[in-house]
């Protein structure tokens, strides 16, 4: 079956990435029903007997896999396994509640089920629970406090293909009465098992299926052209390219096809292993200081950006855009142009029902340059053409 193509090469990526130093989690297991193996994980690295689940209000609750987790952990032994479920993208608060709940009951494994909301929180928790105060203090250009002991060991379990939240090293938390969006990040956040299961995909709804997809898309894209770029993440996210277009468009049209869902799994993965290794550009800048400002699903205000942002980087990344659009096109490099790539990357938009502009937003001319300046971040900082405030202002007046 494809599916189990799919896997062995998902497999191979895996060690590929580990020969050649990669940032990555000590374990990955990635296929169809591999959720079963996470008592092989947990185990085989001793992470602990003492598992807080954090999980949120979206399929993995609703599909009863946060129960799955937690009977399965009791069976390989956990002497205790208690549940932390919140709605939304994670705040300063939710993470200072859930980092208290993991201090008090003396949890010594984290373990996320979810989007890479969840998984984010997760990893923050996981982080802050070796630490006192709030995690504000230890947000990149919110706090000045740095992270000075390693982070509870961490599980993520990835019910949404696209963010590739489970095989990063930071954690994205809102900070509301700043109106921006910032990163908690240290080495240790990197959680030691990353369990990819296509089948907890299956009953994500269409509409979260498309931006997540984008989203990891875009992650290909981005970290395929980023001025951080390595040879190694390049044929990782070529790889993850080839297959990305095939799965989105089979999830769409087919909700319930395990292949397709297999395959756009497999490219989210690698997106995270290419974002955690050679970073982003301005697409995800953007979207760090838009979602901030506006309750916004990420992958959605990601697949909007796309084709614009690869529009305006083409001349200062022209080889390896045409490369990795070819890639996303399924055709030789020789044979297609940077402009199909843009095209296929709108027409996939509007399959999906994706925006083609920024408009439904209804930003105001006050509203621009604050989202601007909340937007050069570490992500804006690896795009191919160096930005400044004044060129994103310009750049989002264009879309808005």
């Amino acid at each position: 079956m494809r599916d189990q193509l799919i896997t062995d090469r998902m497999n191979a990526c895996v060690d590929f990435a580990r020969e050649k130093q990669l940032n990555l989690p000590q374990q990955v297991l990635f296929g169809p029903g591999c959720l079963i193996r996470l008592a092989e994980g947990s185990a085989g690295l001793s992470l602990g007997r003492r598992a807080l689940i954090l999980t949120g209000a979206g399929s993995a609750h609703e599909t009863g896999t946060d129960r799955t987790v937690e009977k399965l952990l009791r069976e390989s032994g956990f002497s205790k396994v208690s549940r932390f479920g919140f709605h939304g993208e994670p705040d300063v608060a939710t993470v200072d509640q859930a980092a208290e709940q993991c201090r008090a009951g003396d949890f010594d494994l984290v373990v996320g089920v979810g989007g890479g909301s969840v998984l984010d929180c997760a990893k923050a928790v996981a982080g802050m629970a070796r630490h006192d105060g709030s995690v504000a203090d230890y947000l990149e250009g919110v706090g000045s406090s740095t992270l000075s002991q390693a982070a509870l060991p961490g599980v993520a379990i990835s019910t949404i293909s696209g963010t590739g939240a489970e095989m990063t090293r930071n954690a994205v938390i809102t900070v509301p009465d700043r109106r921006v969006k910032r990163s908690l990040r240290h080495q240790s956040l990197m959680v030691r098992v990353a369990i990819i299961d296509p089948k907890l995909t299956v009953t994500v709804p269409p509409a979260v299926t498309a931006m997540s997809g984008m989203d990891g898309v875009t992650q290909l894209l981005e970290s395929a052209i980023s001025a951080k770029r390595r040879p190694e993440t390049v044929e990782l996210a070529l790889a993850g390219l080839e297959v990305a277009r095939r799965g989105l468009v089979g999830c769409h049209e087919r909700p319930d096809d395990l292949e397709a869902r297999t395959g756009l799994a497999f490219a989210a993965g690698l997106s995270g292993i290419c974002l955690a290794n050679s970073g982003l550009g301005l697409v995800h800048g953007i979207a760090s200081g838009l979602g901030g400002h506006r309750r916004i699903p990420h992958g959605l205000i990601c697949a909007v950006l796309l084709p614009h942002a690869l529009e305006y980087n083409r001349d200062a990344a022209k080889p390896g855009l045409r490369a990795s659009l070819a890639s996303f096109l399924n055709t030789p490099e020789r044979s297609s142009t940077i402009e199909e790539g843009i095209a296929a990357i709108r027409q996939m938009n509007e399959m999906l029902g994706i925006p083609p502009h920024l408009r439904f937003l209804s930003l105001t001319s006050s509203e621009i340059p604050a989202v601007a300046r909340d937007s050069m971040g570490s992500s804006m900082s690896g795009n191919p053409v160096p930005m400044t405030v004044e060129m994103v202002v310009e750049f989002l007046e264009k879309l808005a």
